[in-house]
């Protein structure tokens, strides 16, 4: 006679338990600033908006430095002019004198603020080490910086800062600062430049007008 077996009952497949991530831990002190939340894990958004201030900060510094070379060929034009037909000018015409001497100085001037703002400016210690580095008194981004290391000292700073995310955020703002306040500084030789050119040109046509107004009388 047969027999009815029962199906044998297979086990349930254990759902395996979802593994939270370690969490990096400190890689020891850190040069931070008072008061600033400290980053545990790298975020895209982060990144995304250092990306974007590096990009802007090197347009704008290129922008400076083209609007700083333009005003320095334009000066230098009109200065070379006034040096080559100035003997000629001022003898067939006396009274273009003060025009001539306010135009120069005008480029003059100009062309000072102008070379200022595309001047390199290195304002930092003459030597870097990797203790400054660690402290938080030099910054390994800055080439001013880093390029007075050795090539053993450089490759341990750089090791450590990827090491921590903290760390690496807080050198990318410091850089980004650095280079903030080096063009904050460069726009303001500039509006200076731009500034005196505008007053100094208006100026110079006005004692142009003056000067020939006053001749036509004269004769």
């Amino acid at each position: 006679m047969g027999f009815d077996h029962a199906p044998e009952a297979r086990p349930e497949s254990a759902t395996p338990a979802p593994v939270e991530p370690a969490e990096a831990e400190p890689r020891g002190p850190l040069p931070s600033l008072d008061g600033a939340t400290k980053l545990k894990t790298r975020k895209p958004s982060a990144e995304t908006t250092f990306r974007v201030l590096f990009n802007e900060q090197m347009d704008l510094t290129a922008l400076a430095d083209s609007k700083a070379n333009m005003m320095i060929q334009i000066n230098g034009l009109i200065t070379s002019i006034m040096l080559a037909s100035s003997s000629i000018i001022l003898e067939a015409r006396p009274w273009l004198r003060l025009p001539c001497a306010s135009l120069a100085s005008t480029a003059l001037i100009s062309i000072v603020f102008a070379v200022l703002a595309a001047r390199p400016k290195l304002n930092k210690p003459a030597t870097v080490t990797l203790e400054d580095i660690q402290s938080g008194r030099a910054n390994i981004l800055f080439f001013g910086n880093f390029g007075r290391l050795d090539e053993a000292a450089f490759a341990t700073g750089m090791r450590e800062m990827f090491n921590d995310d903290e760390r690496v955020y807080l050198t990318m703002s410091r850089h980004i600062h650095g280079l903030g306040r080096v063009l904050l500084g460069k726009f303001r030789l500039l509006r200076i430049s731009y500034s005196v050119f505008l007053v100094g040109l208006f100026l110079s046509g006005a004692l142009f007008l003056i000067g020939l107004l006053v001749s036509s009388l004269a004769s």
